[in-house]
Protein backbone atom coordinates (compact mmCIF):
# COMPACT_ATOMS: atom_id res chain seq x y z
CA UNK A 1 0.00 0.00 0.00
CA UNK A 2 2.83 2.39 0.85
CA UNK A 3 4.56 1.62 -2.45
CA UNK A 4 1.33 2.17 -4.38
CA UNK A 5 0.65 5.45 -2.58
CA UNK A 6 4.20 6.61 -3.31
CA UNK A 7 3.79 5.81 -7.02
CA UNK A 8 0.47 7.67 -7.14
CA UNK A 9 1.99 10.67 -5.36
CA UNK A 10 4.88 10.66 -7.83
CA UNK A 11 2.44 10.55 -10.75
CA UNK A 12 0.49 13.44 -9.24
CA UNK A 13 3.63 15.52 -8.83
CA UNK A 14 4.60 14.78 -12.43
CA UNK A 15 1.09 15.77 -13.55
CA UNK A 16 1.22 19.11 -11.74
CA UNK A 17 4.79 19.72 -12.95
CA UNK A 18 3.86 19.03 -16.57
CA UNK A 19 0.75 21.18 -16.14
CA UNK A 20 2.85 24.09 -14.93
CA UNK A 21 5.28 23.67 -17.84
CA UNK A 22 2.35 23.52 -20.28
CA UNK A 23 0.76 26.62 -18.73
CA UNK A 24 4.01 28.58 -18.96
CA UNK A 25 4.58 27.44 -22.55
CA UNK A 26 1.07 28.47 -23.59
CA UNK A 27 1.44 31.88 -21.92
CA UNK A 28 4.74 32.44 -23.72
CA UNK A 29 3.18 31.28 -27.02
CA UNK A 30 0.21 33.65 -26.60
CA UNK A 31 2.57 36.48 -25.70
CA UNK A 32 4.70 35.74 -28.79
CA UNK A 33 1.71 35.50 -31.16
CA UNK A 34 0.08 38.70 -29.94
CA UNK A 35 3.43 40.48 -29.89
CA UNK A 36 4.06 39.82 -33.61
CA UNK A 37 2.02 42.83 -34.84
CA UNK A 38 3.72 45.01 -32.22
CA UNK A 39 7.13 43.82 -33.44
CA UNK A 40 6.11 44.54 -37.03
CA UNK A 41 5.01 48.01 -35.96
CA UNK A 42 8.42 48.50 -34.31
CA UNK A 43 10.11 47.44 -37.55
CA UNK A 44 8.05 50.01 -39.46
CA UNK A 45 8.94 52.63 -36.88
CA UNK A 46 12.66 51.90 -37.30
CA UNK A 47 12.25 52.02 -41.08
CA UNK A 48 10.53 55.40 -40.73
CA UNK A 49 13.53 56.71 -38.82
CA UNK A 50 15.82 55.62 -41.68
CA UNK A 51 13.49 57.22 -44.22
CA UNK A 52 13.56 60.47 -42.29
CA UNK A 53 17.35 60.34 -42.22
CA UNK A 54 17.43 59.83 -46.02
CA UNK A 55 15.14 62.83 -46.55
CA UNK A 56 17.31 65.00 -44.31
CA UNK A 57 20.33 63.78 -46.25
CA UNK A 58 18.65 64.85 -49.50
CA UNK A 59 17.96 68.27 -48.04
CA UNK A 60 21.58 68.71 -47.00
CA UNK A 61 22.77 67.55 -50.46
CA UNK A 62 20.38 69.91 -52.18
CA UNK A 63 21.64 72.80 -50.07
CA UNK A 64 25.22 71.80 -50.85
CA UNK A 65 24.48 71.71 -54.63
CA UNK A 66 23.00 75.19 -54.52
CA UNK A 67 25.93 76.59 -52.57
CA UNK A 68 28.37 74.96 -55.00
CA UNK A 69 26.56 76.40 -58.00
CA UNK A 70 26.47 79.88 -56.47
CA UNK A 71 30.15 79.79 -55.63
CA UNK A 72 31.07 78.46 -59.06
CA UNK A 73 32.72 75.37 -57.54
CA UNK A 74 33.55 72.31 -59.57
CA UNK A 75 30.37 70.26 -59.18
CA UNK A 76 31.57 67.57 -61.53
CA UNK A 77 34.80 66.53 -59.93
CA UNK A 78 35.12 63.00 -58.60
CA UNK A 79 34.13 64.10 -55.07
CA UNK A 80 31.07 66.03 -56.23
CA UNK A 81 29.95 63.24 -58.55
CA UNK A 82 30.08 60.92 -55.53
CA UNK A 83 27.72 63.26 -53.69
CA UNK A 84 25.39 63.27 -56.68
CA UNK A 85 25.45 59.45 -56.70
CA UNK A 86 24.62 59.43 -52.99
CA UNK A 87 21.61 61.65 -53.68
CA UNK A 88 20.39 59.21 -56.33
CA UNK A 89 20.83 56.30 -53.90
CA UNK A 90 18.93 58.22 -51.22
CA UNK A 91 16.02 58.87 -53.58
CA UNK A 92 15.92 55.19 -54.56
CA UNK A 93 16.00 54.16 -50.92
CA UNK A 94 13.10 56.49 -50.09
CA UNK A 95 11.09 55.08 -53.00
CA UNK A 96 11.69 51.55 -51.73
CA UNK A 97 10.59 52.61 -48.25
CA UNK A 98 7.39 54.16 -49.61
CA UNK A 99 6.61 50.98 -51.57
CA UNK A 100 7.33 48.96 -48.41
CA UNK A 101 4.90 51.08 -46.37
CA UNK A 102 2.19 50.82 -49.04
CA UNK A 103 2.42 47.06 -49.34
CA UNK A 104 2.68 46.36 -45.61
CA UNK A 105 -0.52 44.81 -44.30
CA UNK A 106 -0.58 47.10 -41.27
CA UNK A 107 -0.64 50.22 -43.51
CA UNK A 108 -2.25 49.02 -46.74
CA UNK A 109 -5.81 49.26 -45.36
CA UNK A 110 -5.48 52.80 -44.00
CA UNK A 111 -6.65 55.24 -46.70
CA UNK A 112 -5.20 58.32 -44.98
CA UNK A 113 -1.76 56.75 -44.77
CA UNK A 114 -1.91 55.60 -48.39
CA UNK A 115 -2.96 59.10 -49.51
CA UNK A 116 -0.10 60.68 -47.52
CA UNK A 117 2.38 58.18 -49.00
CA UNK A 118 1.11 58.93 -52.51
CA UNK A 119 1.62 62.65 -51.88
CA UNK A 120 5.10 61.91 -50.57
CA UNK A 121 5.87 59.82 -53.66
CA UNK A 122 4.66 62.61 -56.02
CA UNK A 123 6.66 65.21 -54.10
CA UNK A 124 9.73 62.99 -54.23
CA UNK A 125 9.35 62.68 -58.02
CA UNK A 126 9.14 66.47 -58.32
CA UNK A 127 12.12 66.88 -56.05
CA UNK A 128 14.16 64.43 -58.09
CA UNK A 129 13.08 66.08 -61.34
CA UNK A 130 14.10 69.53 -60.09
CA UNK A 131 17.33 68.17 -58.66
CA UNK A 132 18.24 66.44 -61.95
CA UNK A 133 17.27 69.54 -63.92
CA UNK A 134 19.34 71.68 -61.59
CA UNK A 135 22.34 69.37 -61.92
CA UNK A 136 22.03 69.18 -65.71
CA UNK A 137 21.70 72.95 -65.93
CA UNK A 138 24.70 73.37 -63.66
CA UNK A 139 26.59 70.86 -65.77
CA UNK A 140 25.63 72.75 -68.95
CA UNK A 141 26.85 75.96 -67.38
CA UNK A 142 30.04 74.26 -66.25
CA UNK A 143 33.08 75.90 -64.72
CA UNK A 144 36.55 76.93 -65.70
CA UNK A 145 37.30 73.40 -66.84
CA UNK A 146 34.07 72.40 -68.59
CA UNK A 147 30.81 73.62 -70.09
CA UNK A 148 29.84 77.06 -71.28
CA UNK A 149 32.03 78.80 -68.71
CA UNK A 150 35.13 76.97 -69.98
CA UNK A 151 34.43 77.89 -73.63
CA UNK A 152 33.45 81.38 -72.54
CA UNK A 153 36.75 81.89 -70.70
CA UNK A 154 38.71 80.35 -73.55
CA UNK A 155 37.22 82.77 -76.12
CA UNK A 156 37.78 85.76 -73.85
CA UNK A 157 41.42 84.76 -73.45
CA UNK A 158 41.84 84.61 -77.26
CA UNK A 159 40.12 87.99 -77.54
CA UNK A 160 42.48 89.48 -74.96
CA UNK A 161 45.50 88.23 -76.90
CA UNK A 162 44.04 89.42 -80.21
CA UNK A 163 43.24 92.85 -78.71
CA UNK A 164 46.99 93.60 -78.75
CA UNK A 165 46.63 94.16 -82.48
CA UNK A 166 43.64 96.49 -82.11
CA UNK A 167 45.25 98.90 -79.70
CA UNK A 168 45.53 99.78 -76.02
CA UNK A 169 41.88 100.80 -75.68
CA UNK A 170 40.66 97.36 -76.76
CA UNK A 171 43.23 95.71 -74.49
CA UNK A 172 41.98 97.76 -71.57
CA UNK A 173 38.36 96.86 -72.32
CA UNK A 174 39.18 93.18 -72.62
CA UNK A 175 41.08 93.35 -69.35
CA UNK A 176 37.93 94.82 -67.79
CA UNK A 177 35.98 91.94 -69.28
CA UNK A 178 38.40 89.41 -67.80
CA UNK A 179 38.17 91.17 -64.45
CA UNK A 180 34.37 90.98 -64.57
CA UNK A 181 34.64 87.30 -65.45
CA UNK A 182 36.64 86.75 -62.26
CA UNK A 183 34.00 88.62 -60.27
CA UNK A 184 31.31 86.52 -61.90
CA UNK A 185 33.07 83.30 -61.05
CA UNK A 186 33.48 84.48 -57.47
CA UNK A 187 30.00 85.86 -56.80
CA UNK A 188 27.88 84.35 -59.61
CA UNK A 189 25.78 87.50 -59.90
CA UNK A 190 23.58 87.87 -63.02
CA UNK A 191 24.20 91.63 -63.17
CA UNK A 192 27.91 90.96 -63.78
CA UNK A 193 27.10 89.04 -66.97
CA UNK A 194 24.93 91.97 -67.98
CA UNK A 195 27.92 94.34 -67.56
CA UNK A 196 30.06 91.89 -69.52
CA UNK A 197 27.43 91.79 -72.30
CA UNK A 198 27.31 95.61 -72.41
CA UNK A 199 31.07 95.97 -72.47
CA UNK A 200 31.47 93.31 -75.17
CA UNK A 201 28.80 95.16 -77.17
CA UNK A 202 30.81 98.36 -76.95
CA UNK A 203 33.87 96.49 -78.16
CA UNK A 204 31.82 95.06 -81.01
CA UNK A 205 30.57 98.51 -82.04
CA UNK A 206 34.02 100.10 -81.86
CA UNK A 207 35.78 97.20 -83.52
CA UNK A 208 37.76 97.94 -86.68
CA UNK A 209 38.82 94.84 -88.46
CA UNK A 210 42.56 94.35 -88.52
CA UNK A 211 44.58 91.43 -89.58
CA UNK A 212 45.48 89.29 -86.56
CA UNK A 213 43.23 91.38 -84.33
CA UNK A 214 39.92 90.61 -82.61
CA UNK A 215 37.75 88.31 -84.70
CA UNK A 216 34.10 89.32 -85.00
CA UNK A 217 33.23 85.64 -85.08
CA UNK A 218 34.91 85.07 -81.69
CA UNK A 219 33.34 88.23 -80.31
CA UNK A 220 29.89 87.17 -81.51
CA UNK A 221 30.44 83.71 -80.00
CA UNK A 222 31.53 85.31 -76.74
CA UNK A 223 28.42 87.49 -76.65
CA UNK A 224 26.22 84.47 -77.41
CA UNK A 225 27.85 82.50 -74.61
CA UNK A 226 27.40 85.45 -72.26
CA UNK A 227 23.72 85.58 -73.14
CA UNK A 228 23.45 81.81 -72.57
CA UNK A 229 25.11 82.13 -69.18
CA UNK A 230 22.72 84.93 -68.27
CA UNK A 231 19.76 82.77 -69.31
CA UNK A 232 21.06 79.81 -67.35
CA UNK A 233 21.60 81.98 -64.27
CA UNK A 234 18.08 83.32 -64.52
CA UNK A 235 16.75 79.79 -64.91
CA UNK A 236 18.69 78.53 -61.95
CA UNK A 237 18.25 81.49 -59.63
CA UNK A 238 15.49 84.02 -60.12
CA UNK A 239 14.73 86.96 -57.89
CA UNK A 240 11.01 86.06 -57.86
CA UNK A 241 11.78 82.64 -56.37
CA UNK A 242 10.80 80.83 -59.55
CA UNK A 243 14.22 79.45 -60.49
CA UNK A 244 15.47 75.92 -60.25
CA UNK A 245 17.22 76.55 -56.96
CA UNK A 246 14.14 78.15 -55.43
CA UNK A 247 11.95 75.41 -56.84
CA UNK A 248 14.28 72.78 -55.48
CA UNK A 249 14.21 74.41 -52.07
CA UNK A 250 10.43 74.65 -52.23
CA UNK A 251 10.18 70.99 -53.22
CA UNK A 252 12.49 70.12 -50.36
CA UNK A 253 10.23 71.89 -47.88
CA UNK A 254 7.20 70.19 -49.42
CA UNK A 255 9.00 66.86 -49.24
CA UNK A 256 9.74 67.42 -45.56
CA UNK A 257 6.14 68.45 -44.93
CA UNK A 258 4.72 65.38 -46.74
CA UNK A 259 7.20 63.14 -44.95
CA UNK A 260 6.24 64.64 -41.60
CA UNK A 261 2.52 64.21 -42.39
CA UNK A 262 2.98 60.58 -43.46
CA UNK A 263 5.09 59.83 -40.40
CA UNK A 264 2.50 61.36 -38.08
CA UNK A 265 -0.26 59.26 -39.64
CA UNK A 266 1.86 56.11 -39.55
CA UNK A 267 2.88 56.84 -35.97
CA UNK A 268 -0.82 57.10 -35.10
CA UNK A 269 -1.46 53.75 -36.78
CA UNK A 270 1.53 52.21 -35.02
CA UNK A 271 0.37 53.59 -31.67
CA UNK A 272 -3.13 52.20 -32.21
CA UNK A 273 -1.69 48.83 -33.25
CA UNK A 274 0.54 48.69 -30.19
CA UNK A 275 -2.31 49.71 -27.90
CA UNK A 276 -4.79 47.30 -29.49
CA UNK A 277 -2.54 44.23 -29.52
CA UNK A 278 -1.06 45.00 -26.11
CA UNK A 279 -4.57 45.18 -24.61
CA UNK A 280 -5.56 42.00 -26.47
CA UNK A 281 -2.39 40.23 -25.39
CA UNK A 282 -2.77 41.00 -21.70
CA UNK A 283 -6.54 40.39 -21.85
CA UNK A 284 -6.08 36.94 -23.39
CA UNK A 285 -3.26 36.08 -20.96
CA UNK A 286 -5.43 37.26 -18.05
CA UNK A 287 -8.47 35.27 -19.25
CA UNK A 288 -6.31 32.21 -19.89
CA UNK A 289 -4.77 32.51 -16.43
CA UNK A 290 -8.23 32.89 -14.84
CA UNK A 291 -9.45 29.85 -16.79
CA UNK A 292 -6.45 27.83 -15.61
CA UNK A 293 -7.03 28.98 -12.02
CA UNK A 294 -10.71 28.00 -12.25
CA UNK A 295 -9.70 24.64 -13.72
CA UNK A 296 -7.20 24.17 -10.91
CA UNK A 297 -9.89 25.10 -8.37
CA UNK A 298 -12.26 22.59 -9.99
CA UNK A 299 -9.60 19.88 -9.96
CA UNK A 300 -8.72 20.76 -6.37
CA UNK A 301 -12.40 20.74 -5.40
CA UNK A 302 -12.96 17.36 -7.00
CA UNK A 303 -9.71 15.83 -5.89
CA UNK A 304 -9.25 17.42 -2.45
CA UNK A 305 -12.01 19.67 -1.12
CA UNK A 306 -15.11 17.53 -1.73
CA UNK A 307 -13.40 14.27 -0.70
CA UNK A 308 -12.13 15.97 2.46
CA UNK A 309 -15.66 17.21 3.22
CA UNK A 310 -17.01 13.67 2.84
CA UNK A 311 -14.19 12.29 4.97
CA UNK A 312 -14.71 15.00 7.60
CA UNK A 313 -18.46 14.21 7.75
CA UNK A 314 -17.68 10.52 8.12
CA UNK A 315 -15.20 11.24 10.92
CA UNK A 316 -17.71 13.57 12.60
CA UNK A 317 -20.21 10.69 12.78
CA UNK A 318 -17.51 8.47 14.22
CA UNK A 319 -16.59 11.14 16.78
CA UNK A 320 -20.27 11.23 17.84
CA UNK A 321 -20.14 7.48 18.46
CA UNK A 322 -21.94 6.47 15.27
CA UNK A 323 -20.62 3.73 13.05
CA UNK A 324 -22.02 4.50 9.55
CA UNK A 325 -23.38 1.57 7.60
CA UNK A 326 -22.31 2.90 4.20
CA UNK A 327 -18.55 3.14 3.63
CA UNK A 328 -17.10 6.48 2.61
CA UNK A 329 -16.26 6.48 -1.13
CA UNK A 330 -14.35 9.33 -2.79
CA UNK A 331 -12.55 9.94 -6.06
CA UNK A 332 -9.96 12.21 -4.56
CA UNK A 333 -6.22 12.10 -4.34
CA UNK A 334 -4.52 8.76 -3.61
CA UNK A 335 -3.71 9.88 -0.07
CA UNK A 336 -7.36 10.69 0.62
CA UNK A 337 -8.45 7.35 -0.85
CA UNK A 338 -5.93 5.63 1.43
CA UNK A 339 -7.41 7.52 4.42
CA UNK A 340 -10.94 6.51 3.39
CA UNK A 341 -9.85 2.89 2.99
CA UNK A 342 -8.25 2.92 6.45
CA UNK A 343 -11.36 4.54 7.98
CA UNK A 344 -13.64 1.96 6.37
CA UNK A 345 -11.46 -0.84 7.73
CA UNK A 346 -11.47 0.82 11.15
CA UNK A 347 -15.28 1.11 11.13
CA UNK A 348 -15.57 -2.55 10.07
CA UNK A 349 -13.25 -3.56 12.92
CA UNK A 350 -15.22 -1.43 15.40
CA UNK A 351 -18.49 -3.01 14.24
CA UNK A 352 -17.02 -6.48 14.83
CA UNK A 353 -15.94 -5.40 18.30
CA UNK A 354 -19.41 -3.97 18.98
CA UNK A 355 -20.94 -7.28 17.88
CA UNK A 356 -18.61 -9.10 20.27
CA UNK A 357 -19.58 -6.74 23.11
CA UNK A 358 -23.28 -7.25 22.25
CA UNK A 359 -22.81 -11.04 22.30
CA UNK A 360 -21.03 -10.85 25.65
CA UNK A 361 -23.84 -8.69 26.97
CA UNK A 362 -26.25 -11.47 25.95
CA UNK A 363 -24.08 -14.05 27.73
CA UNK A 364 -23.03 -15.50 24.40
CA UNK A 365 -19.46 -16.18 25.46
CA UNK A 366 -18.64 -18.33 22.44
CA UNK A 367 -18.53 -15.41 19.89
CA UNK A 368 -15.34 -15.03 17.86
CA UNK A 369 -13.35 -11.85 17.03
CA UNK A 370 -10.65 -11.42 14.40
CA UNK A 371 -8.02 -8.91 15.45
CA UNK A 372 -7.44 -5.99 13.04
CA UNK A 373 -3.72 -6.34 13.52
CA UNK A 374 -1.01 -7.34 15.93
CA UNK A 375 -1.38 -3.98 17.71
CA UNK A 376 -5.19 -4.08 18.00
CA UNK A 377 -5.31 -3.09 21.69
CA UNK A 378 -9.10 -2.77 21.88
CA UNK A 379 -9.61 -6.18 20.29
CA UNK A 380 -7.07 -7.76 22.59
CA UNK A 381 -8.76 -6.19 25.63
CA UNK A 382 -12.18 -7.43 24.48
CA UNK A 383 -10.80 -10.96 23.98
CA UNK A 384 -9.18 -10.73 27.42
CA UNK A 385 -12.52 -9.58 28.85
CA UNK A 386 -14.27 -12.52 27.13
CA UNK A 387 -11.73 -14.92 28.64
CA UNK A 388 -12.30 -13.49 32.09
CA UNK A 389 -16.05 -13.75 31.67
CA UNK A 390 -15.62 -17.38 30.63
CA UNK A 391 -13.48 -18.03 33.72
CA UNK A 392 -16.00 -16.27 35.96
CA UNK A 393 -18.84 -18.26 34.39
CA UNK A 394 -16.97 -21.51 35.03
CA UNK A 395 -16.25 -20.46 38.61
CA UNK A 396 -19.90 -19.44 39.06
CA UNK A 397 -21.01 -22.80 37.70
CA UNK A 398 -18.81 -24.60 40.20
CA UNK A 399 -20.05 -22.39 43.02
CA UNK A 400 -23.63 -22.99 41.97
CA UNK A 401 -23.00 -26.73 41.98
CA UNK A 402 -21.47 -26.60 45.47
CA UNK A 403 -24.31 -24.41 46.69
CA UNK A 404 -26.85 -26.76 45.15
CA UNK A 405 -25.22 -29.71 46.89
CA UNK A 406 -25.16 -27.90 50.20
CA UNK A 407 -28.72 -26.73 49.73
CA UNK A 408 -29.77 -30.28 48.75
CA UNK A 409 -28.11 -31.73 51.85
CA UNK A 410 -29.48 -29.06 54.13
CA UNK A 411 -32.96 -29.42 52.72
CA UNK A 412 -32.72 -33.21 53.16
CA UNK A 413 -31.47 -32.94 56.73
CA UNK A 414 -34.17 -30.46 57.61
CA UNK A 415 -36.88 -32.51 55.94
CA UNK A 416 -35.91 -35.84 57.46
CA UNK A 417 -35.24 -34.20 60.80
CA UNK A 418 -38.81 -32.91 60.73
CA UNK A 419 -40.08 -36.44 59.88
CA UNK A 420 -38.15 -37.97 62.69
CA UNK A 421 -39.44 -35.29 65.00
CA UNK A 422 -43.08 -35.64 64.03
CA UNK A 423 -43.29 -39.37 63.39
CA UNK A 424 -41.11 -40.65 66.19
CA UNK A 425 -44.09 -41.99 68.16
CA UNK A 426 -44.99 -44.74 65.67
CA UNK A 427 -42.13 -46.73 64.29
CA UNK A 428 -44.17 -48.26 61.47
CA UNK A 429 -45.49 -44.90 60.31
CA UNK A 430 -42.05 -43.42 60.65
CA UNK A 431 -40.64 -46.15 58.49
CA UNK A 432 -43.29 -45.78 55.80
CA UNK A 433 -43.01 -41.98 55.68
CA UNK A 434 -39.29 -42.04 55.88
CA UNK A 435 -38.77 -44.57 53.11
CA UNK A 436 -41.32 -42.86 50.85
CA UNK A 437 -39.75 -39.42 51.27
CA UNK A 438 -36.21 -40.62 50.88
CA UNK A 439 -37.12 -42.39 47.62
CA UNK A 440 -38.57 -39.08 46.37
CA UNK A 441 -35.62 -37.11 47.71
CA UNK A 442 -33.12 -39.36 46.00
CA UNK A 443 -35.31 -39.58 42.89
CA UNK A 444 -35.04 -43.37 43.06
CA UNK A 445 -37.32 -46.00 41.64
CA UNK A 446 -37.74 -47.91 44.83
CA UNK A 447 -36.16 -48.26 48.22
CA UNK A 448 -36.09 -50.43 51.19
CA UNK A 449 -35.71 -49.97 54.89
CA UNK A 450 -34.25 -52.65 57.16
CA UNK A 451 -34.74 -52.61 60.87
CA UNK A 452 -32.41 -54.56 63.06
CA UNK A 453 -33.84 -55.61 66.38
CA UNK A 454 -32.62 -57.97 69.16
CA UNK A 455 -35.18 -60.35 70.54
CA UNK A 456 -35.53 -63.88 71.78
CA UNK A 457 -36.61 -65.12 68.44
CA UNK A 458 -33.44 -63.84 66.66
CA UNK A 459 -32.76 -61.35 63.87
CA UNK A 460 -35.53 -60.01 61.60
CA UNK A 461 -35.82 -57.40 58.82
CA UNK A 462 -38.69 -55.41 57.35
CA UNK A 463 -39.04 -53.93 53.89
CA UNK A 464 -41.38 -51.36 52.65
CA UNK A 465 -41.79 -50.17 49.06
CA UNK A 466 -40.76 -46.64 48.32
CA UNK A 467 -43.96 -45.67 46.72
Amino acid sequence: MKIKASILALNRNLFFGLGFVLFTSLVLLINWLFNLPVNQADVINKQMVRTEQQIKLLKSMQTKFILQSRNAEDMFSEEKMLTQHDASLAVSAIRRDIAYYKNHRLMSKNTEVLSALNDLSVTLDKFESHLVDFILTSKEKGNENSGLVSRWREISSRLLVAAQKNGPAFVKQMEQVKQLEIYYLLYNEPKITAEIAALSGEIRNALIMKEGGISTEDLDSYQALTASLTALDRRMVKADAQGLAAGSEKNTETLLFCSDTAQKLMNTVIFNIRLKWTILRYSVITLFTIACILLLILITSRGITRPLILTAGYMKKMAAGELPDDPVVSEGLPEIRVIDHVMNNMVTGLKEKVNLARSLNRNDLDARLELSGPNDTLGQELISLQQKLLENAELQRKNDEENAKRRYINEGLAKFGEILRTQSNDIHTLGDVFIREIVKYLNSIQGGFFLLTTSNIGQSASWAPGR
